[in-house]
């Protein structure tokens, strides 16, 4: 048994190099979902760049998926679709290989986003239902329903406006049954786009208002100066409170 004896101590030095490897990638990950969601997104990529190398070393397929993900949301903000659309797929084919099914259905999803933002339609549609599919097998509702919100842009944009706000009507009861003020307010505005686009000025400025009044309890200002400017869109006496 000496070479056991021998070998444990090397074992747990690689183990816990491993071990602070991955805890440095998850704390530059932190870091560039951070910077990220602030808009910074120069610093951002360089921590998802970082963190993605330690991942890859530490053969870590999660962690090579998220940053991979987190690099495909800053071009996707920035209108970068094309480069957008490469990582995401690298990220889908990760969670595929895998059998995460929440990531390859999360990664569905925002390649359809992707697509109907290139008005790559058909293509858009039918990764949206995919997504749809696997989330309602695996019993996320909240996917469930962005997914619903995503169909709905896409029938929107294509004109299809009964499809639509029946999308946009799904998803915004989802949201209303698990307390998602945030997802409840911006499918009730986008009903009211809807409304709105078909000459019902009336029930577009209902739902817009409904929308509007969510968005001040959670404190979402840039939103609720935005609704409230759809608002005054469709009624022209309308004053907004922010201004």
């Amino acid at each position: 048994m000496p070479r056991r004896k021998n070998r444990t101590p090397k074992r747990k030095k690689i183990y816990a190099r491993v071990g602070n490897d991955l805890g440095r990638a998850d704390a530059l990950r932190g870091l560039g979902d951070a910077y990220r969601d602030q808009s910074i997104f120069v610093q951002a990529e360089e921590y998802y760049t970082q963190a993605h190398e330690i991942y890859t070393r530490a053969r870590s397929d999660l962690g090579q998926a998220d940053t991979l993900f987190g690099k495909g949301d800053i071009c996707h903000v920035q209108s970068k679709y094309t480069l957008a659309e490469e990582l995401y797929i690298q990220a889908l084919e990760i969670h595929t290989r895998t059998g995460n099914d929440l990531g390859r259905a999360n990664a569905l999803d925002i390649l359809g986003e992707v697509y109907r933002l290139q008005k790559n339609y058909t293509q858009a549609e039918e990764l949206h239902i995919r997504a749809h599919e696997v989330f309602v097998r695996i019993g996320c509702d909240l996917g469930r329903a962005n997914t619903l919100f995503g169909l709905g842009h896409l029938y929107h944009d294509q004109s299809r406006y009964t499809q639509a706000e029946e999308s946009y009507t799904r998803a915004q009861k989802i949201y209303a049954r698990f307390g998602d003020d945030r997802g409840r307010a911006y499918s009730l505005r986008a009903i009211g786009h809807v409304r709105r686009t078909l000459g019902r000025n009336a029930e577009a400025a209902a739902h817009y208002t409904e929308a509007r009044d969510l968005l001040v309890q959670i404190g979402m200002i840039r939103e609720v100066e935005d609704v409230s400017r759809w608002l005054a869109d469709v009624l022209p006496d309308h004053h907004s409170p922010c201004t």
